[in-house]
């Protein structure tokens, strides 16, 4: 048994990128959001500030950090912005229609 390594072997290295935590709290916020949008819209709007809050802080995080995780980011903003245009675009219909 000999542990030398030949020239023509290559060891495999592997490199881990990890995912921005803020950006999986984005999403999770995001998707919390438009589930309390169905039964109490306060609390919506208020985890939808607060998921546009980590979604926009991940995304400048990333930029230096080269994590993953923009897709989820992304995603926690969208829905949160459903969730808080949403329930205003109501509020401004009854007002005009009212």
């Amino acid at each position: 048994m000999n542990n030398e390594q030949h020239p023509n072997e290559t060891i495999a290295t592997t490199t881990t990128h990890d995912n921005n935590v803020k950006a999986i709290i984005s999403a999770f916020l995001g998707a919390l959001s438009v589930l309390f949008l169905l039964f109490i819209v306060f609390i919506g709007m208020i985890l939808g500030f607060l998921s546009i809050l980590f979604g926009i802080i991940a995304l400048v995080e990333m930029k230096t950090t080269k994590q993953y995780g923009k897709g989820m980011a992304i995603t926690g903003i969208v829905l949160s912005s459903i969730t808080i245009g949403l329930p205003l675009l109501v509020i401004a219909f009854a007002a005009f229609v009212l």
